[in-house]
């Protein structure tokens, strides 16, 4: 039962428990976690609770980004970054920067944070000294005579492969994942709370790599020009109703909606990136002409983000009518809910990004990923 999901529950309590641990050990322990990462453990622990509760395995890896994410906003905001705002490019360097520290933690622990020299020697680091020593040559030794052993009895053969087989390779699976988990939890709390947040390199774009509002206009006229014709159809269709569609495309309203719903829905998820794509390579706004660009870039996005609206109003229509048909399966659930946070980053895109607030688009992203996630889970 521990072992489902994409990293076992088990995997899944180790880092609630960490999360946990440090999350307490900050509030009331003195544990010197400051800045905004910390309210991230908050997450981290709701996602935990939430994968063992549901047994989705969808769910539990999207727990497990979930997961993630919040592990990364938690090391890079405890180390003095600014976690509400930052572009794209920074966000992505800021994780791969902490899962590049994470998992070599332990080596810069045992390596060059731990001064061994300088530890006190007692009368027990002296014994476990001489322990390690007799270990480290009777280990050979016992080979060499337990393999003599074994060829001259087959009794004493037959009990030690038992005993090997049952007593040692059978855990070394448990063994290996205590050590994983341990070492990414030393990691983790290396990087949250020894490490400095470096600098990241600068994500500028080239001043000579630009789109003027020639290039705009061309890119999202045409783009306009073909969203629009197709929103025209889509009202005559769903307006027209069933005998319209089955007298046009020969197919019944139920296998006209299953058709479109998710090519709709991936033309929703190529639409944001491309406007952000497009909005990155605007000049600045005192360059030459960068005014009247970024004015154009404003205009054709948010007319292009209308008639995408629309466009997944007809999606969801899709969808709502072939569960009519078929019923609800999980798996029409969560493209229902794809389209519900695509839509919202959307409109959040219009909030942030159409008013030059680029910087706030990550975490929006990310926070609201969180919400509908947690309402994932609350839906039965």
């Amino acid at each position: 039962m521990l072992q489902q999901g994409p990293i076992g529950l088990s995997g899944f309590l180790w880092i609630g428990a960490l999360a946990l641990g440090l999350l307490v050990a900050a509030r009331f322990g003195g544990l010197p976690l400051t800045g905004m990462g910390r309210w991230f453990l908050v997450p981290a622990v709701l996602f935990t609770g939430a994968a063992v509760w549901r047994g989705s395995e969808l769910l539990m890896a999207l727990d497990f980004l979930a997961l993630c994410a919040a592990m990364v906003l938690t090391i890079r905001g405890a180390r003095g970054a600014n976690v509400a705002e930052g572009g794209i490019f920074q966000y992505a360097m800021g994780a791969a920067l902490a899962g590049f520290q994470t998992f070599l933690g332990p080596f810069f622990l045992l390596l060059t944070d731990i001064k061994w020299g300088e530890l006190p020697r007692g009368k027990w680091s002296e014994r476990g000294a001489a322990i390690a020593r007799g270990l480290l040559i009777a280990l050979p030794l016992l080979l060499i005579f337990g393999g003599l052993f074994v060829a001259a009895d087959a009794v004493f053969a037959q009990m030690t492969d038992r005993v090997v087989t049952e007593g040692l390779v059978n855990n070394v699976g448990h063994v290996f994942r205590a050590l994983l988990w341990g070492g990414l939890a030393a990691g983790f709390l290396r990087a949250t709370l020894l490490a400095t947040e470096p600098a990241l390199p600068d994500a500028r774009r080239p001043a000579s790599l630009s789109f003027g509002a020639i290039e705009t206009g061309v890119i999202l006229g045409l783009l306009n020009a073909l969203f629009l014709t197709f929103v025209v159809i889509q009202f005559r269709y769903f307006f027209g109703g069933a005998a319209l569609v089955e007298a046009t495309t020969g197919l019944t309203f139920a296998e006209y909606a299953r058709k479109g719903f998710f090519e709709l829905v991936g033309v929703a998820a190529l639409v944001l990136p491309l406007l952000l794509g497009l909005h990155w390579l605007q000049p600045p706004a005192e360059a030459e002409g960068g005014g009247s660009s970024r004015r154009l870039f404003r205009a054709l996005a948010g007319a292009l983000s209308a008639q995408l609206a629309v466009i997944m109003a007809s999606a969801w229509q899709r969808m709502m009518l072939y569960q009519r048909e078929y019923g609800l399966t999980e798996q029409r659930l969560f493209a229902t809910a794809i389209m519900i946070w695509l839509a919202i980053l959307i409109l959040w895109f219009l909030v942030t990004v159409i008013r030059e607030r680029r910087d706030r688009f990550v975490i929006g992203a990310v926070l609201s990923g969180f919400v509908m996630l947690a309402a994932l889970h609350l839906t039965n």
